[in-house]
């Protein structure tokens, strides 16, 4: 683009359009975006339009506070969990260092889980996210009398790094909740 006055003068930008824009059949110069409209039947101008747009998407947002994931039960696709884990804590506003806390909480709950798995099944998480706070519980299908092993290292860690845990084998399903919850300083 060039830097030079143009005939409808604004500073810094040219009448003459570019290589790309004349390919996309853009040729012309920059039009004002007051006054661009949807159509003949929309009414507003396009930055009424986009609040309007951006309005709605944050109410989506507000409504869309739970996830849920279904994969093998297979210690290959825990890494996928993980990746899904970071990136859901991090629209949740938790810190590097609690995000990489959640990440090694829930690849030790699923190694808590995967030895109990009857038959080939999928491995179910479920989140809950909210402002400063997110929830993942962990299942899998397993005998009603199995209980992960809570005297191990992987227990201990898992026991470390959650604010909130817990374990229940309700009806055949085994699962590990865990909540993690960011913390204001000064409390």
């Amino acid at each position: 683009m060039e830097h030079a006055q143009s005939s409808r003068g604004r500073r810094g930008v040219s009448d003459r359009a570019s290589p790309a824009r004349k390919r996309r059949g853009l040729a012309g110069p920059p039009r004002n975006r007051e006054a661009i409209s949807w159509g003949a039947e929309a009414e507003g101008t396009i930055d009424e339009r986009s609040r309007e747009e951006a309005t709605s998407v944050t109410e989506h947002r507000n409504q869309a506070n739970e996830v849920q994931l279904r994969m093998p039960a297979d210690g290959a696709f825990v890494s996928a969990l993980r990746t899904l884990t970071a990136g859901l804590a991090a629209r949740c506003d938790l810190t590097i260092d609690q995000i990489e806390d959640l990440r090694i909480a829930v690849d030790e709950a699923c190694s808590l889980l995967l030895p109990h798995v009857a038959a080939p099944a999928h491995l179910t998480a479920d989140f809950i996210l909210e402002p400063g706070a997110i929830r993942v519980v962990a299942s899998v299908p397993a005998d009603p009398s199995a209980k992960p092993d809570q005297g191990g290292l992987a227990w201990t860690v898992l026991s470390a790094l959650a604010d909130e845990l817990s374990v229940s084998n309700d009806d055949g399903v085994l699962s590990v909740a865990i909540g993690k919850q960011r913390l204001v300083r000064g409390r």
